[in-house]
């Protein structure tokens, strides 16, 4: 008897005007580890930056900035800035023998995109196709993968979940056990049960 086991892995990272990748940056994830390294201000916290940014992140202090608009490439003096920062992230979804997926999309790949141009005007889109935030959020719910997740954990962060309160900690743990979708549509439809009354 043989079993196959597959799972969703990130396959690929691409930058565009996102900080300081001011040229279009691809980083393939080809190898079941993947390390990067350089010096102090590389921009290897960028990359972190951009991944927390594509999948929804709302706080510009949380991306090391003071206003949503500091992640476009603000120029040099050899360079002038960008007019949009634009991050992608490429996901491996195969089929398992079931015939189900990890993501519930019936691609073998799926890319998330964000862009925000400098006019303050964004948008999200989902294989090439806009959509809401709210809908990317709700694909990677309970996979692990997300703002909130247990999957990108940044430098420092790692003492904040060790002190982490019970609370904190559950909700950790929610998301790993795959029930955090069921709470989120819960509280949801109790608002609209609230709002009917």
């Amino acid at each position: 008897m043989e079993v196959l086991i597959t799972m969703m892995r990130l396959a690929k990272l691409s930058l565009n005007g996102f900080k300081s990748f001011a040229n279009k940056t691809d980083i393939a994830f080809e190898a079941p580890v993947v390390g990067i390294v350089g010096p102090n201000g590389c921009g290897k916290s960028n990359v972190v930056d951009a991944i927390k940014w594509v999948l929804g992140e709302q706080s510009a202090k949380s991306l090391r900035g003071g206003a949503m608009l500091d992640v476009i490439f603000n120029g040099s003096s050899a360079r002038k800035p960008a007019g949009l920062a634009s991050v992608a992230l490429t996901f491996d979804n195969p089929a398992k023998p079931d015939g189900t997926r990890d993501l519930p999309l019936d691609y073998d790949q799926i890319t998330v995109t964000r862009q925000l141009y400098r006019d303050g005007s964004s948008e999200y889109l989902l294989n090439k196709q806009r959509c809401r935030l709210r809908d990317i959020k709700e694909l990677f719910m309970d996979t692990g993968v997300g703002t909130t997740a247990y999957s990108t954990i940044e430098q420092g962060k790692v003492d904040v979940l060790l002190q982490a309160s019970p609370q904190d900690r559950r909700e950790i743990f929610e998301e790993a056990a795959g029930i955090s979708k069921f709470k989120a549509r819960k509280v949801e439809s109790v608002r609209r049960l609230q709002r009917i009354e």
